[in-house]
């Protein structure tokens, strides 16, 4: 990438507008209101206030700091305090992301694109684990992995961002990465299942019960735009129940609802360390005073 940063790119061009467009047939616009973005900071505002008493004395002041800068997220949305813990600032940054990266996924000179979803072994973290998480580390094992696989030295570009559900009954995150990739690196992506950390039997105690695991989902459709863009670029966790089958097997919940506390807290708290860069990688990609292009 460049020098530029990706908060700083321009504001996507009429018609590739995440909150304001869609291609959809139903004219459904999915992505998040402002109102909706300021009413979750202010919920996890009010969160981590309950909360604070009951941190680690070590945790309260940057917990108290957090508190401050989700409220100044909600009383000032047009220039909110730059934290990703923050929905008001994702929000912002997200809608920025998605309308730059959108012109690129419609335009037939980068046919095919395909949107991936690699959900690799050895990315499970036990929730009293996740304060010594480095997601640059989890992002270089998917490096790693693509230069392998050869999807690196294929033709065509990647974006790609990390992801997490969280599990109350495993008591964890399942860390995962979702992309948006082109040309012949759709293709070659399929080579990441004759790797060890993409097969699909289970890896571990805490996916015990489950049934094989897909770790290389690969959807070559581009309907709906931008939905499977902005779920891609989420920058926030939600709580997936899972539970017993009637077989004995592990079976995924299809509702979602907020990461209970403490684990809220201490999810946000992480969050705020970091910056867009370190839960994103790209390949063949170039940030631009007129957005994101493709590397030449």
């Amino acid at each position: 990438m460049s020098g530029r940063s990706w908060e700083s790119l321009p504001r996507p061009r009429p018609g590739f507008r995440p909150g304001e467009d869609t291609r959809r047939s139903d004219g459904v616009i999915g992505f998040e209101t402002l109102a909706e973005s300021r009413a979750e900071d202010g919920h996890c505002a009010k969160a981590i206030r309950r909360w604070i008493p009951k941190l680690d004395p070590r945790d309260r002041a940057a917990a108290e700091g957090l508190r401050l800068k989700l409220l100044q997220a909600v009383d000032r949305p047009r220039t909110p305090p730059a934290t990703l813990a923050s929905s008001v600032y994702a929000r912002a940054i997200r809608q920025r992301i998605v309308g730059n990266m959108w012109p690129l996924v419609e335009d037939p000179a980068n046919s095919p694109v395909a949107f991936v979803t690699l959900l690799r072994r050895h990315m499970w973290v036990p929730a009293d684990r996740l304060v010594g998480v480095n997601p640059r580390n989890l992002n270089k094992r998917l490096i790693n992995d693509l230069n392998r696989a050869g999807v690196t030295a294929a033709d065509g570009w990647l974006y790609g961002t990390l992801d997490a559900e969280f599990d109350s009954r495993r008591g964890g995150y399942d860390f995962h990465h979702h992309l948006i990739v082109s040309g012949g690196k759709v293709a070659a992506m399929e080579r990441l299942r004759g790797l060890g950390p993409y097969a699909p039997g289970r890896s571990g105690a805490h996916e015990e019960g489950r049934r094989d695991i897909d770790r290389v989902q690969v959807k070559r459709v581009r309907d709906n735009l931008p939905d499977p863009m902005t779920y891609a670029t989420k920058f926030r966790v939600f709580s997936v129940s899972t539970y017993i089958g009637e077989d004995g097997t592990v079976e995924t919940g299809t509702s979602t609802r907020r990461v209970p506390q403490p684990h809220l807290t201490h999810w946000l708290l992480w969050m705020d360390r970091w910056r867009v860069s370190d839960l994103l990688i790209t390949q063949g990609l170039t940030l631009t005073a007129g957005g994101i292009r493709r590397r030449v």
